[in-house]
């Protein structure tokens, strides 16, 4: 049995303050897989949303294509984006207990 993702849903979910807070660890996990929006309520007036991070992230692959679509560059500022972008991408592997 395959699982369907879960519809976006067109208006927000409500919540109490204090539901909220007693179930926030699910709240967070449904925006996440869902981008399922709430609003929290005190005393039945919104008072705050909870909902998908709105925007565009900037990664290291965009910062590299924005640099190649500039106009031409001396070697050494070509080449210190490109150290520069091999350091950032580097996964970082902790030191071996063991290693002598």
């Amino acid at each position: 049995m395959t699982r369907k993702p879960a519809a976006k849903r067109l208006l927000p979910l409500s919540v109490t303050a204090t539901d909220g807070a007693k179930r926030f660890a699910r709240i967070v996990d449904q925006v996440r897989e869902s981008a399922a929006t709430y609003v929290v309520t005190r005393g039945g007036v919104p008072v705050a949303e909870i909902g998908p991070v709105k925007g565009r992230r900037f990664t290291a692959g965009d910062f590299a294509d924005l640099v190649a679509a500039l106009p031409a560059t001396d070697g050494a500022f070509a080449g210190a984006v490109r150290e520069g972008l091999a350091s950032t991408n580097r996964p970082k592997v902790p030191k071996s207990p063991w290693a002598r």
